[in-house]
């Protein structure tokens, strides 16, 4: 939501040479976002299209509530036209990359992400998720030079430090792991992936009870991570407090993940 926001900030000032009714239509499209009416924002951004068929913003914002919608295909087109009216405009190669990623287009995703770093090489959020692509393509080290480069845009990205030290622990750089994550979670006390990659980290060390507060920390910060009671049930049984751990097993598969079960009857079998 405020994405959306700072992206009609940004083309504010090419929405006042249009005519009044564009632009208050914009800015009505934009309000009802906020108030997540999806299905009346995307009726204003279309009704503002007929009026000017030749504004690429309108296009982009239409693509963005279209994605919320789940009408991945509709948003594509639209990011596309809104980039065959201005193809020197970085945001829809960004959110078409996140478009076809829904879509199962990995490669395609990394041809936009590209695109939309060499129009802006500031773009702080699209190396995250092109760092994140390449996590997923087992890139690791292309991942992590898109980690550092949004630290160099900005120190004080906690969720950078976090994903660099996910990286780290795939590359068994495992102390490496550790120090990013306490960077992150010293930046932002509630950088729940920082502690649950630091755990994820210290486990590969032996260090059990560490990691076991480190999950204790991300359940204090979201109750429902299903995940961390599966790794925190574990991690319990490997320092010898079974009942305690087959409670968090169970509360994962409570919370949606099947392979808690026949962990439960392999550990707590009495």
């Amino acid at each position: 939501m405020k994405k959306f926001v700072l992206l009609l900030c940004f083309v504010g000032m090419a929405i006042s040479l249009y005519s009044q009714t564009v632009r208050e239509l914009i800015v009505k499209g934009s309000e009802q976002v906020q108030a997540e009416d999806y299905s009346g924002a995307l009726a204003t951004f279309t009704e503002a299209i007929k009026l000017d068929s030749s504004y690429a913003p309108a296009y982009f914002f239409r693509g963005m509530v279209q994605a919320k919608l789940k009408n991945h295909q509709n948003a594509l087109v639209d990011y596309t036209i809104a980039l065959l009216l201005n193809p020197n405009y970085d945001s829809p190669y960004y959110y078409r990359g996140i478009t076809k990623l829904a879509l199962g287009n990995d490669s395609g995703a990394l041809v936009d992400y590209n695109k939309a770093i060499e129009l802006n090489p500031k773009f702080e959020e699209v190396f995250i998720e092109r760092g994140n692509l390449k996590y997923r393509m087992a890139d690791y080290r292309g991942a992590m030079l898109d980690y550092n480069q949004v630290i160099a845009l900005n120190p004080q990205s906690a969720r950078a430090y976090s994903k660099r030290g996910f990286v780290k622990i795939q590359l068994e750089d495992y102390k490496g792991a550790i120090a990013d994550c306490t960077k992150a979670v010293k930046i932002n006390p509630k950088e729940e992936n920082g502690y649950f990659y630091r755990a994820a980290a210290k486990t590969q060390i032996q260090d059990y009870r560490g990691a076991l507060l480190d999950y204790n920390k991300v359940i204090n910060i979201n109750p429902q991570n299903a995940h961390a009671y599966l790794s925190r049930g574990l991690i319990k049984h490997l320092l010898d407090q079974k009942e305690s751990g087959c409670l968090d097993l169970s509360k994962a598969g409570e919370l949606g993940i099947e392979k808690a079960y026949p962990m439960i009857k392999q550990y707590c079998r009495k």
